[in-house]
Order: C-alpha cells, then sequence, then structure tokens
C-alpha cells in the first residue's frame, strides 16, 4: 500500500468515526433552556397577541424571535466545545452537526417568509411546517444523538401532521406551540442528561494523531 492510498484510508476511517461519534456540543441544561422557551411563548402570545391573524407581524415576530434565540443558544454551546477542544475528531464532528441542522432550519425561514403575507389558510399552516422542520432537523442527527431521541423527533413529526389537519384558531393558539416545543425540547434535554455518552463529557484536551 502506497502513502497515497494510506492517507485516502485513513479519511475513510475518520469520517466513519465522525459520523458514529455521539454530538458532545449539545448540553442538557441549554436544552432545557430552550423547553421553557415554549412556555414563555405561550405566555407572552396569550398576553400580547390577541388574534394571530390580524396581527400577524407581531405573532411571527415572537415565536421567530423566540426561535433564533434557542438556535442562538445551541450554536454558542458547539462553538463554545469547537474553540476549546483539540481533538480533530470532535471539531469535525461538531461541524457536521451545524451542517446537518442547516437544511431543516432554512427550509422552515423559507416556508415562513414564503406564507407569512398569503391567505389565512395558508398562514395557519406555519406552525405545524416548523414541527415537521424541527422533526427532520432531529431525524438529521438521530445516529450521532443519545438512543430515544428518534422518539422526540417522532412526536415532532406527529404532532405536526396533527397541527396541519386543525384549524387556525387550533394551529395558532399559544398553547399549540407552547406545549409542544416544550414538551419535546424537555423531553430531549432529559434523554441528554441520562445518557452516558451524551454531550456532558469533560472536553478532550488532546489532539488527534495523524
Amino acid at each position: 500500500m502506497n502513502i497515497h492510498d494510506a492517507l485516502e484510508n485513513l479519511d475513510t476511517i475518520q469520517e466513519q468515526l465522525s459520523r458514529s461519534t455521539p454530538v458532545r456540543g449539545y448540553r442538557a441544561a441549554t436544552v432545557a433552556r430552550t423547553a421553557a422557551l415554549g412556555a414563555v411563548g405561550a405566555a407572552a402570545q396569550a398576553v400580547w397577541v390577541g388574534e394571530p391573524l390580524a396581527e400577524r407581524r407581531a405573532y411571527l415576530g415572537l415565536w421567530v424571535g423566540l426561535a433564533l434565540v434557542g438556535v442562538l443558544a445551541l450554536t454558542f454551546e458547539v462553538g463554545r466545545r469547537f474553540v476549546l477542544t483539540r481533538s480533530r475528531h470532535e471539531r469535525h464532528g461538531l461541524l457536521r452537526t451545524l451542517f446537518t441542522l442547516a437544511p431543516a432550519f432554512g427550509t422552515a425561514a423559507v416556508l415562513t417568509v414564503a406564507f407569512a403575507t398569503r391567505s389565512d389558510e395558508l398562514f395557519a399552516l406555519l406552525p405545524g411546517l416548523w414541527m415537521l422542520c424541527f422533526a427532520l432537523a432531529i431525524f438529521a442527527s438521530v445516529p450521532r444523538l443519545p438512543q430515544g431521541v428518534g422518539f422526540v423527533a417522532c412526536f415532532y413529526f406527529a404532532a405536526g401532521a396533527w397541527t396541519l389537519g386543525q384549524p387556525a384558531a387550533v394551529a395558532l393558539s399559544p398553547w399549540t406551540m407552547g406545549a409542544v416545543f416544550g414538551l419535546g425540547q424537555a423531553w430531549a434535554a432529559g434523554l441528554l442528561a441520562c445518557a452516558p455518552e451524551g454531550a456532558e463529557f469533560p472536553l478532550d484536551r488532546r489532539g488527534d494523531v495523524g
């Protein structure tokens, strides 16, 4: 075997390891805080957004703003880990995590912009579509997340499918979004906290060889 073949085999092994290594950028405490955002959003909408269809900007500003806070919090954790670790495997895995989530979140953003000014019927589809996009993001990360997280993705998918079939009053209710994302993120946080290979492992500050 020549040097070129050896390097190709090394790249293949590293790729396989990065796919199978559990994600250590997610912390249970951070995910639990995103669960609290669901309750905060529901309470805020109930108080400040009387009729979502008539106050679309307020509705979107609230939920999109809370979603950005949650995404930024998780991105910060992944970025912090990337900066602190010296492990090439872990850095490669963390980057893969972000790229894995990007398509689903990007799709959610496009759908939000596309439906924001459409008919009431289309606007009312947004909560269910957000849930489906979030489910797809989790499904994409399942191979590298603790056991059981796949059921959380199924929960979001089922909730999204159910929400899409509801009238606007139910789909846009503050408690629909609050309950689904609050329960889903709390469930995910519990799994991360209990997983022996979960995100709470101390940082590996050693550099990989090769």
